[in-house]
């Protein structure tokens, strides 16, 4: 017996056949009497969501974010696409990575629209640059966020789907995306996008295993459908592996800066002891790239060249 069918087999007796039935009459509408109703409101709480992602975006105001995660339905496909890959349906895989592909193509280009309508003295706040820095903790806590999503599927007296949601951020870097779009800042409008692929990709892949641990997978599936899942599953990971290398890059970079900052701040911190004196106030002037510092002390320092030297 092949290793892909005994792995799926061994698994496959968590959910009862009631259970099973009821997380996929949740997850697929598609053909169904209801799916008009479920793609509007769909549509509704995508374009609410986003309006209230980007003004928190733009107003720097982690609350109003925060708010606009819970509401995002971005979720919902995302588990459906899982179930999916889960019960070997390539049509209905294809309907739910269409129906994400589409909501997130509208999140991005009306983010940017409502960016196009803002002051540009409300750009680059620091809930939007925050979006802007993919590492490997956002892969990590991606998966676990997947596990959770496809745990909360399948269990009814689980209600903690808006935690999950809020946990992953699929919405905040989308609309982050369309801002920097719009203000032709594109090396962070990638960074800003591969957050969410990743996000994406590794939700998808850990819901995926999620529902075949926990029985959602047919112990009784042909040989071809357990074929398919796991080729799918391997697709996932090799895409995922692709995302790996810039979070690589970037994770460094971020640890660098960090380890930079740190030295030159205690460098700085040192100097200041040496020579008696407190560090009152600090201003910067990008564009003529002047810092200046309002020091206090019993008397000035006698050169400033030693501190210069240490920090370049």
């Amino acid at each position: 017996m092949p290793l892909s069918g005994f792995s799926i087999k061994f698994v496959g007796g968590g959910l009862s056949t009631e259970d099973k039935k009821e997380a996929l009459e949740e997850l697929f509408v598609f053909g169904k009497d209801n799916e008009h109703a479920f793609m509007r409101r769909m549509a509704v709480l995508t374009i609410v969501s986003t309006v209230i992602a980007t003004g928190g975006l733009l107003s720097d105001s982690a609350a109003v974010v925060i708010g606009a995660m819970l509401i995002a339905p971005l979720m919902r496909p995302v588990m459906s696409a899982s179930a999916a890959i889960t019960m070997g349906w390539s049509k209905r895989l294809r309907q739910a990575l269409l129906l994400i592909t589409v909501m997130a193509v509208g999140v991005v280009l009306l983010s940017a629209f409502l960016a196009l309508l803002s002051p540009d003295t409300l750009f680059m706040t620091e809930q939007t640059l925050a979006r802007t820095r993919p590492t490997f903790f956002d892969l990590v806590i991606a998966l676990a966020s997947g596990v959770g999503g496809a745990y909360v599927m399948t269990r009814k007296e689980s209600s903690a789907i808006p935690g999950v949601a809020m946990a992953v951020s699929l919405l905040p870097p989308l609309a982050s995306c369309g801002i920097l779009l719009e203000y032709a800042e594109y090396e962070l409008a990638l960074k800003a996008f591969i957050l969410f692929f990743t996000n994406f990709l590794a939700m998808i892949l850990a819901a995926a295993v999620t529902f075949v641990v926990t029985g959602m997978t047919s112990a009784n599936a042909q040989e071809r459908v357990h074929r398919s899942i796991v080729n799918f599953i391997l697709l996932f990971v090799v895409l995922i592996g692709a995302t790996s290398v810039p979070l690589f890059y970037y994770s460094t970079e971020e640890w660098y800066d960090a380890e930079y900052q740190a030295a030159k701040s205690e460098i700085i911190q040192s100097w200041l002891k040496d020579n008696d004196l407190k560090l009152v106030s600090v201003s910067i002037d990008e564009e003529k790239q002047i810092y200046s510092a309002v020091l206090r002390g019993p008397k000035p320092p006698l050169s400033l060249e030693e501190l210069y030297k240490s920090i370049l």
